[in-house]
């Protein structure tokens, strides 16, 4: 959970810029980032530039970007900064290395305003997250974990900061590269193996339980994940309980010696359920993308 303090609104044309030297000691800060960090500028030269650095910016934010920028990278980010009366205002900065001669002799940083809410309110939610991870973990454990976290959503650092700029969510890759159309054949063979299970007289055939096919495990490991909670996502669980749920009545039906016309209306509505299922996921994962 992040801190509640005063926060410091910004003009959104303001540009804040600082330097500082390869020990990452403030040389230069202009009107507008004293302006919004409350200090001189004679306050900041020769200070560290954690001077103005909140407690809710994740330390393996600034571990990442030493390591991009020692290494003659650019670097975006997402910071909140505390003021010198111990109100906060959040920026996005882009930290650049000042090369001279083939050698970095200091680092500029030109900061602006995030203006977007749901930006914002991504940004702290990610940042909620790595603080909680970080108060039981080492600090590179803390990195392999963040860098970890990216590949597993298919994003680099500045794809992560563009999604987030943009005000949209960051999903796991799962949900992005999922193979619809296998996941749906899966599904067919599984019904035809229930079929073939009915006809050969099979007893204790268990269909009820989602988590009886490959697709259903997938739904089960993916709860609590951001594209889940779209609109329509309700829609492709309860489409997927009703065919598990009429594939049990196949079965019983089956078994009670009731004519081919009742099974056969019941193949029908299974498969109408499983269109159903594989269109609305389609669906969802194609708006989560835009």
């Amino acid at each position: 959970m992040l801190s509640s303090s005063k926060e410091i609104i910004m003009k959104s044309d303001s540009l804040m810029v600082t330097e500082t030297d390869v020990n990452g000691n403030i040389c230069y800060a202009n009107s507008e980032f004293c302006k919004a960090s409350g200090y001189s500028v004679d306050e900041l030269i020769d200070q560290p530039n954690s001077i103005v650095r909140h407690e809710d910016t994740p330390s393996v934010i600034f571990k990442l970007m030493w390591e991009r920028i020692s290494g003659g990278n650019s670097f975006y980010a997402f910071v909140k900064n505390k003021t010198k009366d111990g109100g906060h205002f959040w920026i996005k900065v882009f930290v650049t290395p000042v090369v001279k001669n083939g050698r970095v002799q200091k680092y500029a940083s030109y900061d602006i305003a995030i203006e977007d809410e749901s930006s914002l309110a991504n940004v702290e939610k990610l940042y909620s997250m790595l603080l909680d991870y970080e108060r039981s973990h080492s600090e590179s454990e803390c990195l392999t974990f963040f860098k970890n976290y990216m590949a597993d959503r298919n994003l680099s650092y500045g794809n992560l900061v563009v999604r987030l700029t943009q005000g949209k969510q960051i999903s796991n890759k799962s949900s992005l590269s999922i193979d619809v159309n296998s996941y749906y054949d899966d599904h067919v063979i599984y019904r035809t193996h229930v079929i073939r299970q009915v006809d050969l007289k099979m007893e204790d055939i268990t269909v009820t339980k989602p988590c009886c096919c490959r697709f259903g495990k997938w739904l089960n490991s993916v709860k609590g994940e951001n594209y889940t909670r779209h609109d329509e996502w309700r829609n492709v669980s309860s489409a997927h309980d009703s065919v598990h749920s009429k594939l049990q009545q196949y079965v019983d039906v089956a078994k009670s010696g009731s004519n081919e016309s009742q099974l056969n209306s019941l193949i029908d509505s299974i498969e109408i359920d499983t269109h159903t299922v594989f269109d609305t996921l389609q669906h969802v994962i194609d708006e989560y993308e835009d």
